[in-house]
């Protein structure tokens, strides 16, 4: 039979969310009637004890490093398997002074390898009559020895402590098509030799007792003949009143706040490690590239939007063109109305202006008139004398109508029946339009 148990842990609190088992008979071998797993979480499993090597042995009390060593010298002597076959591992039941009461259990790599068939790796691996002895432990006496009977649909299995503390894990035996009474025979035979053999480990003590916990799917082993074959008083209870395995081996790894035996291979460990890395790189390259399909899609939907807007202001622009040279048009049409209105600066004006500042002995004998531009006078003197022409030179540069003077010359020539006489040439800057925008 398969079973399993969800914990979901708060605090000190350890809540059950889902809890079932199946038969191997009802399982097609798919993984259909497995559990959905939580995405995050501790997988922990169990090995039949019939499939593991366990002691109890009394150790000297050194540091963990030392006996870790300890317990590989002690594995190798009572293992028939190379110790590169196995999976070895241990935990303290109880400390002394000078001594340390310690569990050894060992499995057989392929026994390990058979329950990552499913297709989960298992984090922690334990022994289920390990998970049984954690809720089996309130039923035992303090003071005394206890040998607990397990009997189960396949077999039995027994666990003997004294004053508390566990001192053997064994499997007794299976019923391989046993009837129910001779079950029971060897039951009770198994358990007059496993007595012999503790009398010579641990001594006899004064007071013991056989506790039998029956399966109710199992026949019950008949307490009264094994009384009466053990020479000890037995007492009964029901291994339903238990929890399931499922959930006693994961409340003997929670509460037991972490120092028990772990037949989890550390190649295992690294294995998922490795399988968590690369799934945290397929994740992360994922998101990698979705950001950069983002910003790909943005800076195309950008770049088409850039495009749609420079059409878009093409188009309007084409439109307004023609609307735009008209109105140019007609503001030059404006500006030619206003400089023709424009009296201050006309020529008149400015041939007036240059004729009243004339002195008298000046003629003018070329005016030259460019609207918004300049004026260029070209005149003679009646002597040969330039003081004159450089007055008026003076005056036109001090007249509001002008501003500025260019190309000022001035030369003398002879002139028939006249004689030498001063020339002159200006040119005069007139103020320059605005500007339209």
């Amino acid at each position: 039979m398969e079973e399993w148990t969800v914990l979901r842990q708060s605090g000190t609190t350890l809540e059950v969310l889902e809890q079932n088992s199946i038969h191997a008979a009802d399982s097609d071998g798919g993984d259909t009637n497995r559990p959905d797993l939580p995405a995050r979480g501790t997988v922990c499993s169990a090995i039949p004890m019939a499939e593991a090597l366990v002691r109890v042995m009394i150790l000297p009390a050194v540091d963990p490093d030392e006996l870790a060593g300890m317990v590989d010298l002690q594995a190798g002597k009572i293992s028939p398997f190379p110790l590169d076959e196995l999976v070895v591992s241990f935990e303290v039941l109880k400390r002394e002074e000078n001594s340390s009461c310690v569990l050894i259990a060992a499995a057989r790599r392929e026994t390990l390898d058979r329950l990552c068939e499913c297709g989960i790796v298992p984090r922690h691996v334990d022994i289920d009559l390990l998970a049984r002895w954690h809720g089996i432990a309130p039923l035992v006496q303090e003071g005394g020895r206890d040998l607990c009977v397990l009997n189960g649909v396949r077999g039995a299995d027994l666990i003997v402590s004294e004053n508390g503390t566990p001192i053997l894990f064994r499997s007794l035996l299976e019923r391989d098509g046993l009837g129910d009474e001779e079950f029971g025979e060897a039951v009770a035979e198994e358990l007059q030799y496993t007595m012999v053999a503790l009398e010579a480990d641990w001594g006899n003590p004064s007071n013991a007792r056989v506790l039998l916990l029956n399966d109710t799917d199992a026949p019950a082993v008949d307490a009264e003949h094994l009384a009466e074959t053990s020479g000890m008083a037995v007492e009964q209870a029901s291994l339903a009143d238990l929890p399931p395995l499922s959930e006693l081996l994961l409340r003997r790894r929670i509460e037991s706040g972490g120092g028990i035996l772990d037949l989890a291979p550390s190649e295992w460990l690294t294995s998922a490690k490795e399988r968590l890395l690369k799934k945290r790189l397929l994740a992360g390259s994922v998101l990698l590239a979705a950001i950069w399909l983002v910003a790909i899609g943005l800076i195309l939907g950008y770049g088409a939007w850039e495009r749609s807007s420079a059409g878009r202001l093409a188009r309007r622009a084409e439109e307004l063109k023609g609307p735009a040279l008209e109105s140019r048009e007609l503001q030059n049409r404006i500006e030619s109305l206003e400089q023709y209105a424009d009296r201050e600066h006309s020529a008149l004006e400015c041939l007036r202006e240059a004729s009243v500042l004339l002195p008298p002995r000046l003629e003018l004998q070329s005016f030259n008139f460019q609207q918004h531009g300049e004026v260029n006078l070209r005149g003679t003197s009646s002597s040969s004398s330039a003081a004159d022409i450089y007055t008026y030179f003076q005056a036109l540069e001090k007249s509001e109508k002008f501003v500025a003077l260019e190309d000022q010359r001035v030369s003398t020539a002879t002139k028939r029946g006249v004689g030498r006489v001063s020339q002159f040439q200006v040119t005069l800057k007139l103020p320059a339009r605005e500007e339209q925008p």
